[in-house]
């Protein structure tokens, strides 16, 4: 067995960040009150740069913390920070429940290097023997990184002027304990949630995103299923036509999904 990686003074530092970020309405009202650019604001977040002395005093002077405290182990700050009456009362007269904290811990840091455009792939489960190729953008809005999907298919056997079936899909995207969850619902019949947790990318530039989804099959059945998913990153600027003139059903041995992706699309799925 490996040993454990060793923590960073970064990591602690926004591990701490995150958490009062969590007592806040969102992260873009934290970074207009200190007057700190949003990207560079997001690198401290998910430990990847720390600030300079300057701005470590001001997010300290804004949070009401010492800077010898926010430094502290994670485990010890967030224990001293319970007991500090400034930020109780800022959690009561905002009403977080534990989910909204959970969500702001989540959606902040790490998780905004996942936005962009995407490609998803996963099996059918209504079309045994066919793939799922949907098209997806994640973005960020008030301190919260969200999703939005579109699948577009036709039964196999139906071409040229057959009508699509599309499905369309919007959830919240979270990186917590190095994975990142995804929760997501159908608008057009709000009938069904499906689940996702993806292994993060660790790669530069990132290429996929592997994991597993839980929903419910948008046919009569309405059979839950689990299933191997794949991400696949596109980019920050894409053209949306050709985006979505890709997505659609396609064949398990077609040409057009890397070997890589079906080899793992064709894990056993329940």
């Amino acid at each position: 067995m490996q040993p454990a990686a060793k923590r960073t003074g970064n990591q602690d530092f926004a591990e701490n960040l995150r958490l009062l970020c969590s007592y806040k309405r969102s992260v873009s009202e934290v970074c207009r009150k200190l007057d700190i650019n949003r990207q560079q604001f997001a690198r401290y977040l998910s430990g990847e740069t720390a600030p300079s002395s300057g701005n470590i005093r001001k997010i300290c002077d804004y949070f009401g913390v010492e800077v010898y405290e926010i430094n502290l182990p994670s485990a010890q700050f967030r224990d001293l920070i319970v007991l500090k009456p400034d930020q109780k009362r800022t959690v009561t007269d905002n009403h977080a429940s534990e989910w909204d904290q959970l969500v702001a811990n989540g959606s902040g840091g790490a998780a905004y290097r996942y936005i962009g455009y995407y490609h998803r792939y996963l099996r059918s489960i209504e079309y045994p023997g066919y793939i799922i190729k949907a098209c997806v953008k994640v973005y960020e809005s008030e301190g919260r990184v969200y999703l939005k999907s579109i699948e577009r298919l036709k039964a196999p056997g139906e071409h040229g002027s057959a009508p699509y079936d599309v499905f369309k899909y919007s959830g919240l995207l979270m990186h917590l304990s190095d994975r990142i969850f995804i929760i997501e619902s159908d608008t057009i019949l709000n009938s069904a949630i499906t689940e996702t947790v993806l292994y993060p990318s660790h790669k530069n530039p990132m290429t996929y995103l592997f994991g597993k989804a839980f929903g419910v099959s948008s046919g009569l059945s309405r059979e839950p299923y689990l299933t191997p998913i794949v991400y696949e990153y596109l980019g920050l600027h894409v053209s949306l036509r050709s985006l979505v003139g890709k997505c659609g059903l396609l064949p398990d041995d077609s040409d057009l999904v890397d070997p890589r992706i079906r080899q793992f699309l064709m894990r056993e799925t329940l």
